[in-house]
């Protein structure tokens, strides 16, 4: 069973992680999640250190390059931990092109947890493909106990000529 209350707990002591590879952000908003719940992305992804978790839960980040071209909405259909979604932008990115970030643990690791991506006018859709099981606990900030695999985050990185995005239609457990 989940503890959200713990995972809260866990994000209080949260640790900073450097997303080099993206460059500075140049600015930011958060996109509301369904669901309530204080917590979010931004201190889930501060705390995802893959040198601080376990080797034996695999904790992973996949990012999935999308162009951003004629895209007006981004729906997210991904079983995310955290309650919000962030979107930067970064002068680093090329033109047209964005990003999105998925933070995962999976004490499995025989099965990559994998994200897809479809277009529908101007309807870019982000899902999981295949069976989701996810059962996590946390005690002061580790993961204690981890069955499955879990979508702990997830983050929308833009260059700074794209145009708002409208981000909706995700879940939150």
């Amino acid at each position: 069973m989940k503890q959200r209350s713990l995972w809260t707990v866990a994000l209080a002591v949260s640790m900073t992680i450097c997303f080099s590879s993206c460059g500075e952000e140049e600015s930011k908003q958060v996109a509301p999640a369904v669901g309530t719940g204080a917590v979010t992305a931004s201190q889930m992804i501060s705390t995802f250190n893959a040198n601080s978790i376990p080797r034996e839960f695999n904790p992973d980040v996949q990012t999935i390059e999308f162009y951003t071209y004629a895209v007006e909405h981004i729906e997210v259909s991904l079983p995310l931990q955290a309650t919000t979604i962030p979107v930067t932008r970064s002068s680093t990115l090329r033109s047209g092109v964005g990003l999105l970030r998925v933070y995962t643990v999976d004490q499995r690791a025989r099965y990559p947890m994998t994200v897809g991506e479809s277009y529908r006018n101007t309807t870019l859709s982000f899902g999981h493909h295949g069976n989701y099981e996810c059962s996590i606990a946390f005690e002061n900030g580790q993961i204690t106990r981890l069955e499955g695999g879990c979508f702990l985050a997830a983050e929308i990185i833009l260059p700074p000529e794209a145009p708002n995005i409208q981000i909706t239609g995700f879940q939150v457990y």
